[in-house]
């Protein structure tokens, strides 16, 4: 009989860890006293001073402090009181610094932790042999269910009395005591594994039960509240979530739920040994940090909270040669015929584990028969910690990619989808500050031969006879008729790194920047052999581009997608320009939906924190006028009422009926249609603006 281990969850009071099981239509549970350790590394004294106000048993134990380094002695301290694991760390830390006391294993989640040191990972079947990195393992079947409500994602967390929720395809109505009973009855009836919701759904049934809604299989749910943060110049809300105990509640517009599904979620969840809930909820970052957490554990290594692994001392023109990134390539503006669109399968990922690029290898001081290209810096012969933690992931999804070519699974293309974005992440978090195993010369190396592979790339497309248009990092576009197969194996023998014939198009359009004729890096359309479209860069690829607006330049480029040369692509503009009309008739004559003329903007800041009348702090005032609240990185949706205006009325609600500024979405037709041109003779002249009769 098959026993799959499906979630993980504590118990009140955090003594005990409960293990929840499916089989068939059953589900079992089981629990399990667990008492988490961390490790000191101590100079100086103090420490048991604080351990002995806490109830802990401690031992001297041989572990390694960092991938490569010789078993050092540690204090192995054991917790009995799990909630109490936090402030033990934050004592012995404050007792003196991080100088003298260095912690390790402190901030894992107590599920996490126990999935790590029992070697168990979500999706085990505890009754056979299987392998966590079998390809073919077998799931059990989970029931689903979504919870939803009567209101637009905008109009969540707000005033709005709920008098209706939706609880799969049935309905809970009443007050609003009486929609909370009824929706927990539903859950329980239907006895779902896992809750899916839009984003804020539960974050704002949770407030109306003040904080007290229980939906799991055993009371003692637990909610996490929504958080903001910035992040790479981009100011994120992260949705809150309700830990439940024996369900798993997934927000459906998560980062690794959107791209891979729930299949993707299970074999990450799988591959990491991170509960699925948690997976559910995090980025793929988190994730291939997670893989790396679950090797260490496995190697007997560390660890470290807070990591404190200094730059490489670096001269002035060291610094200028290593703090550069990936080689991109200015794009040939215009019309180019007969394209191909090459790029490597996972380049980076494939540079870390054929290179052997890892903390411990950089600059091993061992080794000097391998030097990074521009940099010298020398590398390890002896296999690294990063490369054994991707090399599994980069095979595994190599064998899914070629299952698909000749079977079409749709559960192995999400996994494989979920792969590539944690493969994708893997290379940034070898530079970033907090990652527990980066340091940024593995940073600089990786990029360094992603340079010395493109350039090498690049010399074989021109000696095979291409002309090489474009190129971002790790892609290139090539112009010409030349041997594909030859030149594909030519770079492959060369760079040791597969190379992905992407896509052969008939035609491509490169885009000028905005305010100057140079090629900007990611505008560009075309059409590829099977007549499907590739578009990035422009209006219909923004997020907070009206729906009206994206309408047109989809229908637009419709009608060019028929050119077989440029002659006609030019020849066509006259339809385009038709089409362009009968859009500004439209909304001259309002004959457009409010919805489709709605901006979707999530902004950085409260009201109160921007300095001019901008349109997003007019909205959020308005949006605080009817009664919904926001918050910084959610989603907003207004209509333009007037551009020009100094105060919040430039902006209307989308509910409510104010008149629109037609001038401006006009204008803002004009420049979707200019954003499809490349030259004069595709375009109309500054005189000669198209105008709606």
């Amino acid at each position: 009989m098959k026993m799959m281990l499906f979630d993980v969850s504590v118990e009140p009071g955090e003594n005990r860890v409960e293990l929840w099981f499916k089989s068939g239509d059953r589900v079992f549970r089981e629990t399990e006293r667990f008492k988490p350790k961390l490790y000191i590394k101590t100079s100086g004294g103090g420490v048991s001073r604080v351990l002995e106000r806490y109830d802990v048993d401690s031992c001297f134990v041989m572990k390694k402090r960092w991938p490569g380094r010789d078993e050092e002695r540690f204090l192995e301290v054991t917790v009995y009181n799990p909630g109490r694991l936090n402030q033990v760390a934050e004592d012995v830390y404050r007792e003196g610094g991080f100088r003298e006391n260095r912690v390790y294993n402190a901030d894992l989640s107590l599920p996490f932790r126990y999935l790590l040191r029992n070697g168990l990972y979500p999706t085990i079947d505890i009754e056979s042999d299987e392998g966590q990195y079998d390809l073919d393992y077998e799931v059990e079947d989970l029931k689903t269910i979504e919870i939803d409500l009567d209101l637009d994602e905008s109009h969540l967390n707000s005033s709005v009395p709920i008098e209706k929720i939706y609880v799969g395809e049935n309905e809970v109505t009443g007050g609003e005591k009486e929609v909370l009973e009824g929706l927990k009855r539903e859950v329980s009836r239907v006895d779902p594994d896992i809750i899916y919701t839009r984003p804020g759904v539960m974050e704002h049934i949770v407030g109306m039960a003040d904080g007290t809604l229980d939906l799991g299989r055993l009371p003692g749910s637990r909610e996490i509240t929504s958080k903001t943060h910035n992040s790479y110049g981009r100011t994120i809300h992260k949705p809150g979530s309700l830990v439940m105990r024996g369900r798993i509640h997934i927000n459906k517009n998560s980062f690794i739920y959107s791209e891979s599904g729930l299949d993707g979620v299970l074999e990450l969840s799988r591959l990491s040994s991170r509960p699925i809930h948690e997976v559910a909820r995090t980025s793929p970052g988190t994730v291939i940090s997670s893989m790396q957490m679950a090797l260490a554990q496995k190697e007997g290594i560390l660890i470290p909270w807070k990591k404190t692994v200094p730059e490489d001392f670096k001269t002035a023109g060291e610094l200028i040669k290593a703090d550069r990134g990936g080689l991109t390539l200015q794009p040939r503006v215009g019309f180019h015929q007969n394209v191909t669109e090459v790029d490597y399968s996972s380049l980076f990922p494939n540079i870390i584990s054929r290179k052997n690029i890892s903390p411990e290898t950089i600059n091993c001081g061992c080794c000097n028969s391998q030097r990074v290209p521009q940099l010298g810096y020398s590398v390890c012969n002896e296999k690294g910690f990063l490369p054994r933690v991707v090399e599994p992931l980069i095979r595994r999804r190599e064998k899914l990619k070629k299952r698909i070519k000749n079977e079409g699974d749709i559960r192995d293309r999400r996994r494989v989808v979920a792969l590539k974005w944690v493969l994708v992440t893997c290379f940034g978090y070898t530079g970033y500050k907090n990652a527990k195993y980066g340091k940024i010369e593995c940073h600089e190396s990786i990029c360094a031969y992603g340079r010395d592979i493109m350039a090498k790339t690049i010399q074989i497309a021109e000696e095979s006879g291409y002309k090489v248009i474009h190129g971002v990092v790790d892609s290139l576009w090539l112009a010409g008729d030349g041997d594909l197969i030859g030149f594909k194996e030519k770079v492959e023998k060369r760079v040791d790194i597969p190379l992905d014939i992407e896509a052969s198009y008939r035609w491509m359009v490169f885009l000028p920047r905005r305010r100057s004729r140079t090629g900007a890096l990611n505008r560009y359309y075309g059409v590829k052999e099977n007549g499907e479209l590739k578009v990035r860069g422009i209006e219909l690829r923004r997020r907070d581009t009206p729906k009206i607006i994206k309408e047109f330049q989809k229908e637009a480029l419709n009608a060019l997608k028929d050119a077989e040369n440029k002659s006609e692509f030019i020849e066509k503009q006259s339809e385009v320009t038709r089409i362009l009309k009968r859009y500004k008739k439209q909304i001259k004559n309002g004959e457009v939906a409010r919805e489709k003329l709605a901006y979707e903007t999530k902004p950085s800041k409260k009201p109160c924190d921007y300095k001019t009348m901008n349109r997003n702090k007019a909205a959020l005032i308005k949006h605080r006028e009817h009664g919904y609240s926001k918050k910084p990185g959610q989603k907003i949706k207004y209509v333009i009422r007037n551009s020009n205006s100094k105060t919040r009325d430039k902006v209307g609600l989308v509910d409510q009926e104010t008149p629109i500024d037609k001038t401006h979405y006009i204008d803002m037709l004009d420049r979707a249609y200019k954003s499809l041109q490349f030259q004069k003779g595709c375009r109309p002249s500054k005189q000669k603006e198209i105008q709606v009769a």
